[in-house]
Order: C-alpha cells, then sequence, then structure tokens
C-alpha cells in the first residue's frame, strides 16, 4: 500500500462500518487503481514520503515510480494505450521505466497491435542492457500465442541475437528473460535449451523457475513439479514452487507440498509451504491451508503467518483467521496480522465482524492501524464517502507521517473520486 505509516483513534466507527455508503460519481467505465478513479492518481500525483521516515530522495524516487508505474499499468490494462504511454516518462527509475515498457508492449501485443508494441522499444532506457532483448521476446510469446508462427520465431531469433550482442553478464539476464517468454508461448522444449546455455547459476535458476510455472499453467502438470528438482537456487525453488501453486488444482497442490518441504534453507521452505497454503485459501480449503500454516515455526515465519492469517479473513474464513494471527509471539508481525484479518473481514463484506474485532484489539496503536486498514479497503470497494469520513476522524491524533499521508494524498482521492467528473 501506498498509505503506510500509523494512525490515530478513530470515531463514529459503529456508523461507518454498518452503514450502507454511498458510491462515488465518476464514470463506471473509467479504470481504477484500488477502487479509485486512475484519473485521481494523476490529478492528485504520487504519495511522498515524510521527513520523519526518510530523508533518501532515492527511496522517494523509487517509491513515487512504482506509484507511476501502477498508474500506466491501469490505463494499459483498459486499453488506453494513448494515456498508458504518455506517463511513461513520469517513471524516473530506469529500471521500473524499463519493466512498464515491456508489460504495455506486452498488453499492446496482446490486443493485436504489433506494429505499435515494437515501436515502444525506442522507450527504453539504455542503462538497462537486457531489456531490449526482453521487450522483443514478449512480443514475440504473442505472435506465437496469435497462431503467428513466422513473425513469432523472427522476433525470438532477434530477441536472442540481442542478447547475444552484450558479451557480459547481462546476457545471461536477457537469456532467462527470452527462456521464460518462450514457455510462456508453450514452447517448452526449445525454452529449457535456451535456459541450458545459461552459464550464471542464478540467472539460470530464475529461468527454470519461469519455464516450471509456464508448464504448470500449459501442462503437464508432473513435468513442471519434476523441473523444480533441476534448480540449483533455493529462493528459486521457492520462487517455481509459487508459480506453480497459481496454477494447480486443489489435487496437485497436494502432489507440491513434498517438493517445498524438499528445498533445503528453512526460511525458502517455509515460505514455499506458505504459497501453497495461499493457493490453498483461494480454492476455499481451509482446512488444507491450516495444516500447512500450523506447521510454520512462530517466531521463525511471523512475516509469512500475518498476510495469511489476512487471507483466511478476506476468504470467509474467519475464525481460522483469528486463530492464525494469536499463533505469532512477535509482537510487530501480530499487529500486522491484527490489521489484515480487519481489512480481510470488510473485503469479505462481514462490517459488523470487523466492528466487533477492532473494537477487541487492546493495543491503541494497532486498533488505529487496524482503522487505517479498513479505510483503505472502504476506497477499494468503491465506498469513497465512508472511506473519507473515516480516514478523516483518524487524522487529529495521527503522526506526523500519517497526517502528511492522508491529507496529501489518500483524502484528496477520495475528494476526487467523489466528483462527478474524476
Amino acid at each position: 500500500m501506498w498509505w503506510r505509516s500509523r494512525l490515530g483513534t478513530a470515531l463514529g466507527l459503529v456508523v461507518l462500518l454498518g452503514c450502507q455508503a454511498e458510491s462515488g460519481l465518476s464514470s463506471p467505465n473509467e479504470p481504477k487503481l484500488r477502487g479509485i478513479p486512475v484519473s485521481c492518481y494523476v490529478t492528485v500525483g504520487p504519495a511522498g514520503i515524510h521527513p520523519s521516515v526518510t530523508s533518501s530522495l532515492t527511496e522517494l524516487m523509487n517509491y513515487q515510480s512504482a506509484q507511476w508505474r501502477e498508474v500506466v499499468l491501469a490505463y494499459g490494462e483498459a486499453g488506453d494505450w494513448e494515456q498508458a504511454i504518455a506517463l511513461i516518462d513520469k517513471i524516473e527509475d530506469y529500471w521500473t521505466k524499463n519493466e512498464t515498457v515491456i508489460d504495455i508492449a506486452g498488453k499492446m501485443a496482446a490486443a493485436g497491435n504489433f506494429e505499435a508494441a515494437m515501436q515502444l522499444v525506442g522507450k527504453l532506457d539504455e542503462n538497462d542492457r537486457a531489456a531490449k532483448a526482453k521487450l522483443l521476446a514478449r512480443i514475440a510469446r504473442f505472435y506465437a500465442l496469435a497462431g503467428n508462427s513466422e513473425p513469432a520465431a523472427q522476433t525470438f531469433a532477434a530477441a536472442v541475437a540481442a542478447a547475444d550482442s552484450l558479451n557480459d553478464f547481462s546476457e545471461n539476464v536477457a537469456r532467462a528473460d527470452i527462456a521464460i517468454e518462450r514457455a510462456t508461448a508453450k514452447d517448452t522444449a526449445a525454452a529449457i535449451d535456451l535456459a541450458q546455455t545459461i552459464t550464471d547459476d542464478i540467472d539460470k535458476s530464475r529461468a527454470l523457475a519461469g519455464i516450471a510455472g509456464a508448464m504448470a499453467a500449459n501442462g503437464p502438470f508432473r513435468d513442471a513439479v519434476g523441473l523444480v528438482g533441476q534448480i540449483s537456487d533455493n529462493y528459486y525453488k521457492g520462487a517455481a514452487v509459487k508459480e506453480i501453486a497459481k496454477a494447480a488444482t486443489v489435487l496437485q497442490l497436494d502432489l507440491l507440498l513434498p517438493v517445498a518441504e524438499a528445498i533445503t534453507e528453512p526460511v525458502h521452505q517455509a515460505a514455499a509451504k506458505a504459497d501453497i497454503a495461499s493457493a490453498y485459501i483461494a480454492a476455499k480449503r481451509f482446512d488444507k491451508a491450516l495444516q500447512i500454516i500450523l506447521t510454520l515455526k512462530e517466531e521463525d515465519d511471523a512475516s509469512l503467518l500475518a498476510p495469511l492469517a489476512g487471507e483466511l479473513a478476506g476468504a470467509g474464513a474467519f475464525d481460522a483467521s483469528v486463530q492464525v494471527a494469536d499463533k505469532i509471539k512477535n509482537q510487530y508481525w501480530q499487529e500486522l496480522a491484527l490489521v489484515k484479518v480487519a481489512a480481510g473481514f470488510v473485503e469479505a463484506g462481514d462490517h459488523q465482524r470487523a466492528e466487533q474485532f477492532v473494537a477487541g484489539i487492546a493495543s491503541a496503536q494497532t486498533k488505529n492501524e487496524a482503522l487505517k486498514a479498513i479505510a483503505f479497503a472502504r476506497a477499494t470497494a468503491g465506498d469513497y464517502a465512508a472511506a473519507l469520513e473515516l480516514a478523516k476522524t483518524i487524522v487529529p491524533s495521527a503522526s506526523e507521517a500519517t497526517q502528511y499521508e492522508l491529507k496529501e494524498h489518500f483524502i484528496p482521492l477520495l475528494n476526487c473520486a467523489l466528483q462527478p467528473e474524476s
């Protein structure tokens, strides 16, 4: 989230949570980002960082670049290419800019605008030398998926040529990117062959992890699981499990758990198991999710347990979400878990339970943070008036950083969203 700081005490919670909030007045066809019209993010501008949090100009640039990336991608998702392209240059961080250009090119190619997508090569920042190869491979993927085999082959060849021209560590980065795009284009054999030419173990592991994820989506599933055994780096073994889990059925998730448990590094094994638990939650198999979650160690894996508690609440597994939050002993992560559970109740549409849950939180600081999360959840649901009222009541006792973020960004966004023509 862009609004990060802790909030002060809020009043009128019962009214705000229990009422039927009015919707915003903006056009229903306008693209939205976290429930708020994207045009409002352009009008208000990106959130800043209060000096009490950081004085780093680099962190501020990266933070705001990430926000502009979300705006650009939201316009791209809506097919508003003119707006998306016009805002790309507002992204100052070169890596974030190039990833955004590549993603927009991919969306354009997916819509059949191949020539226009190719022209975005000129938008790439040359500091990222592997970016051109990745962009070409992304376009080639959509040529292939559209059945345009000849231009697909030519564009993949151009991507490899671009990678070959680098002659440094960037070549391995580019080859990994191309291999992943090739696998996503359902050309698994060529993708694996290319991955085997990568000389850096980390980049090779990244390529194989991406290929495994694509194989899980396209089949056969068992081959995707088997490919994890060829990945040398434990982090990317876990990344492969995460990608495979996204495409797996409930029965296939049962097959994936032993793969996660075979990861030798405890941190990465726990993360992989948490990703499988998350997939079970998405499938509404809360019993399976809890079996895994309860094997995680509260002292070592609290950072994994907190978001899982929120996911359970958001999926409607309220009792299980509280059980997981209570399992966490670390104060910081337990507070974060309680905040995520409160937001999850609102996401699930159970405002009464959210009200009861927040009222029962002993720590005033955590209670305030939960109220902030509820305000964001109401905004995401389009309940701008309720979110605005709650945000306004939080401001008086909030920290300087929170007052800054609410007054300078969140509240202006809500005011914009409530205008007839946002």
